[in-house]
This record gives C-alpha cells, structure tokens and sequence, in this order.
C-alpha cells in the first residue's frame, strides 16, 4: 500500500526551523479600531465593511482619512453571556499612548461616536479612557491555520491569567509568527509566543517593560526604525518601553538612520542599519507556501552623542521644529479645525464630511513649531524631486500675525532655493492665505477643485 504524502509544513513550524530573525516585523499601525464581533469571521476583516451597513458608514471614513489605521474584529469565550459589545479604540504613540473604551448595547451605537473628536482629544470622550492594557491574541484560523493552531493555546493560557483584558483577535501580520500578541495601546508586538511567556508579557505591559524574548516591534515605526530600535536596546540592555523616543530618521538607498532621544542620561543614540535580503530564507505563509525574499537588517554603526536641541533665529523670533507623532494628532486636527472652520463655513461643506475632511493628514510629515516650551503650530513640507511642497502650516490665533508664518516659508524658500528647487502650496480659494503667499512671492499657477495651487520659484 504506498505511504501517504508528508502534509506540508506549517508556515509558522518552517519559521522557526530555518531562525528567521523576529525582530523589526511589526504592522505599522498608529490608529486601531477594534470591535467585538461574535462569531466566524470572513478571512478578510474588510469583506465586513459594506458601505451600506453601520459598521461600513462608521469605520469607513476614517480608515480612508487616518493614514495607518486598521480594524480588528475580537471575540471572547469569558462573554458568552455578554449583554453588550465592545468597542476600543487605541492611539499608538511611542511615549504618550491611549486606550478608549466604549461599550455598545447594538452597533448602531457606533453612530453616536464621533471618531474624529476622539481622535482630537475632545473632553467629553475622556470618561471612555481606559489606564488598563489590552492583550490581543491572532487565532483567525480562516485567515491562516497557524493562526488558530498555535494562537488558541496561547489566548487560553493568558485569559486564564486575565480574563477581562486579554482577547481572541483577527489577522494581526505575520501568520508564520504564529503564536502572535499584540499589546495595546503601546503597539507591542510578540511572535512565537509559548505558555511560559505569558506571565514576562503580562507583568511587562503593566509595567511599562518589554519582553525582548519574543519581541517583534512596535507598530509605531517603520520597519527599518523597529530594525534600529531592536540594536539599541540589544547594545544598552534597555527593557523600559518609554526608554527612548525618535528624534529624527532619514534614509539614502538601503540605509536607514534612526536617531533616539534617551531619557535618562539626555543623550542622541544614532543608529545606522541597511535593509539587506536574508539567505536561505523564504517567506511563506499556510495558503502561500511558494513563500517570497525575506527582509533583513544589518547594523552599521551606533553613535552616541550629547543632546543639544538646535533652534533657529530669524530676526527676534526663536523657535523649535520638534518632528510630530501619533500625541500631536489631537493638537495638529484641532489647529486644522479651528484655522479652517470658518472657511468651510463659508463653502457650505457639509458636517459629515468635515470630520474625514480635517483629518486627511499624515502626522508623521509634520513638525510642531516650539516657542519656548509652548507648541504654537505645526508644518509639513513634502519633499519632491523638482519642488518642495508646503502641505500644511497653522499657527495658533494668539501666535498669528506676529511673522512667524513668514519666517518658517522663507526657510522653506532658501532650502529650495539651495537646491534649485521650487515651492509649491494650495490655499482655499475663500481663504485670504492666497495674499500672505503672494507677499511672499507665490503667484498663482491654476485651480484644484476648491483650491488654488500657488507656486514660488527661485
């Protein structure tokens, strides 16, 4: 009788056997929605969001307008008898971030919370906070075997430590890491995680530490940056999640340079490492065992150098640009709001479409700009091969007219300059901005919808 083919490997089983690093891995999510839905779930969260239904004209909108947001669906065996829903939503940051807690009696009540309010820090959402992490755990066995393989051990040996806090979830990334933990709302992310590490991830989290074992990243930064972050702490020995925070990243090619800010001594940790291709590994997941090149990271060099904040003078003004995260967002969409509110106003848009309209913004391009201690506005300038665009730049009320706008354009002008480069922007076409630009030697180049496009040239 011939023997039975070998069943193919599983993708998360293949992973391990061949040491593929776990380190720098992490989804990079800034924004998450996660709502309970009971249940078999689609092997797509997305399949679930029909624009017609309540969770389609709720999530829709910001999932389009938040740059890295994600859904998840979660479920709980502990909720059986449940008599309402949960709905969280967490803001990931890598120093300031924050969880919300909404219980529903229907999803219907999603309508009655405005995403965007609670996104800007509004008051009357701050009796939703929650202090207490979230642990989630990958078991969408539809989206990937492994996931419900190797996650469901593990979501019963943490739910039987806590059971209020710790949940089944949908695909979180990286099925051949299988047994997955996403810690929320720091945006901790462990992979082949066992039993026995269950109580270091959840004493950890509370405690503000990492459990470097079984640590992926931090969905916060990019990749490379998490690739940085890993060789920082490995070479310090640094466990504390709020040990450091990202002052400044560039890359040239293949190499990424990620400086971090170190609090305690206040020194600049530069970091190099180059994006490299791993030998001898393939990616492959339970429905794609073909399998794609791996991404690696090689560290280059690490530096380590005094703090010293630079600021720039420009005639009497002396001022600070401070690179935004995920904790500027309420501050930058209130800016965004109340600079804009009158305009729009005055073109009739409609309320519903003010929400997703203020929050199209990436906070990630944007620098707060610092007057003392005090931030008093915000400004993103996008660089382009032949120009440098000027996205975004707002001021407080009490910190306008005092020359400060003007100060920041004209250093964007000599940057441009320098390069042989222009300057382009667009402006409301009922916004009175258009004159402050054409001070400045912007003209008019042509029209976008409700928009001018003006341009300055060296």
């Amino acid at each position: 009788m011939p023997s039975r083919p070998a069943p193919p490997e599983l993708c998360a089983a293949g992973a391990r056997r061949v040491g593929e690093p776990l380190f720098a891995t992490a989804s990079r999510v800034d924004l998450w929605l996660v709502l309970e839905v009971p249940g078999p779930w689609a092997d797509e969260v997305g399949d679930s969001l029909d624009p017609a239904s309540v969770l389609g004209r709720v999530l829709t909108p910001v999932l389009k307008s938040v740059p890295r947001s994600r859904v998840l669906f979660i479920k709980s065996a502990a909720r059986a008898q449940r008599e309402t829903f949960s709905f969280y939503v967490a803001v990931t940051d890598e120093a300031e971030s924050r969880l919300y807690h909404f219980p529903l009696l229907g999803y219907d009540a999603l309508e009655g919370i405005d995403l965007f309010e609670v996104l800007a820090e509004e008051p009357r959402y701050d009796a939703y906070r929650d202090p207490r992490p979230l642990y989630l755990v990958c078991t969408h066995g539809t989206h990937d075997r492994c996931c419900a393989k190797f996650g469901f051990p593990i979501y019963n040996t943490l739910a039987r430590l806590q059971p209020e806090r710790v949940w089944q979830s949908s695909h979180v990334g990286g099925d051949r890491f299988a047994a997955n933990v996403v810690c929320l709302p720091h945006g901790l992310y462990y992979g082949h995680v066992e039993p026995g590490d269950a109580d270091a991830i959840l004493q950890g989290t509370a405690t503000g530490r990492l459990h470097p074992r079984r640590w992926r990243g931090r969905t916060c930064y990019l990749p490379p940056v998490q690739a940085a972050e890993y060789f920082l702490r490995d070479a310090e020995g640094e466990t504390s999640v709020s040990a450091y925070r990202l002052w400044s990243q560039r890359r040239q090619g293949g190499v990424t340079e990620a400086t971090f800010l170190s609090s305690a001594p206040e020194r600049l940790h530069t970091v190099r490492v180059e994006t490299t291709t791993l030998e001898g590994v393939r990616g492959f997941t339970c429905g794609t065992p073909e399998g794609k090149p791996v991404t690696g990271y090689r560290l280059l060099e690490h530096r380590i150098a005094a703090f010293a904040p630079e600021s720039r003078n420009a005639g009497e003004i002396e001022y600070l640009l401070r690179p935004a995260a995920m904790r500027d967002y309420g501050f930058i969409y209130r800016l965004r709001r109340d600079s804009l509110q009158c305009y729009l106003d005055e073109i009739e848009m409609p309320a519903s479409e003010r929400g997703p309209f203020l929050a199209r913004f990436d906070v990630t391009r944007h620098r707060l700009i610092i007057l003392g201690d005090v931030p008093v506005g915000a400004v993103s300038v996008l660089e382009h091969e032949d120009a440098l665009h000027l996205a975004n730049l707002h001021l407080l009320p009490a910190y306008q007219r005092r020359g400060i706008g003007a100060v920041i354009v004209r250093q964007v002008q000599c940057q441009a300059e320098g390069d042989g480069r222009r300057v382009t922007t667009q402006v409301l076409k009922v916004n009175p901005a258009r004159i402050f630009y054409e001070r400045l030697g912007f003209r008019i180049e042509g029209e976008q919808g409700l928009r001018y496009r003006m341009v300055w040239e060296p």
